[in-house]
């Protein structure tokens, strides 16, 4: 057994525990075959043992995804330890605030001010309206302005229009969709896109 155990990967020796098994393996669990993977360690937590497995621990806790999901579905809950580990990555720390601590977390804020997708997501679906911290970096990008603008304010957003209407794109849809008419101001722009000019005459001016 621990000949074949030598030349099994971690995924080999997850699937022999969860199928063959049908329970945990303590040989391959000592010699450290499944951990030399953050991924099978994961699932042999979440899928044999049904529960935590602190020896595999270490491993989950060096790659964001993992450590967020072993939280989300081992953990069940916040997991202190593994919280360094996705800190200051935007997007992880905002997947573990929607997905385990559906609150705010402070100490991740930073990271979220480090870009403005996920500071736009952030304040969506996170804090659930406006975050004036965060609307600094929205602004710098015409998309998430328009989408804050769209979804987060609710109406006009006058600080981030220079920058929206710098998109024929995104300077359409804030016409549409946030006022929902004309935007004299950013027809200049829109009329160097074909397609977007002529979808707002269609859309919007109502003229074909």
């Amino acid at each position: 057994m621990m000949k074949d155990l030598e030349k099994m990967t971690p995924k080999d020796a997850y699937e022999y525990a969860l199928n063959v098994i049908k329970g945990r393996w303590p040989e391959a669990e000592a010699e450290a075959v499944i951990k030399t993977s953050k991924k099978w360690t994961y699932r042999y937590a979440r899928d044999v043992i049904k529960g935590r497995w602190l020896e595999g621990e270490a491993a989950i806790k060096t790659s964001e995804k993992w450590t967020y999901r072993y939280a989300r579905d081992v953990i069940k809950g916040r997991w202190p330890d593994g919280e360094a580990t996705l800190v200051n990555n935007p997007e992880w720390a905002y997947q573990y605030m929607l997905d385990v601590t559906k609150e705010r977390w402070p100490e991740a804020e930073e990271a979220m001010l480090s870009d403005p997708k996920w500071a736009y997501q952030y304040a969506l679906h996170v804090i659930e309206g406006r975050w004036a911290e965060g609307e600094k970096i929205i602004m710098i990008n015409p998309e998430w302005s328009y989408r804050y603008a769209c979804y987060v304010i609710k109406g006009r957003w006058p600080e981030a229009e220079a920058g929206i209407m710098v998109s024929p794109e995104c300077a359409y849809w804030y016409a549409r969709y946030v006022i929902k008419g004309r935007w004299p101001e950013a027809e200049a722009v829109i009329k160097n896109s074909p397609h977007w000019a002529g979808r707002y005459a269609r859309d919007i001016i109502k003229n074909k």
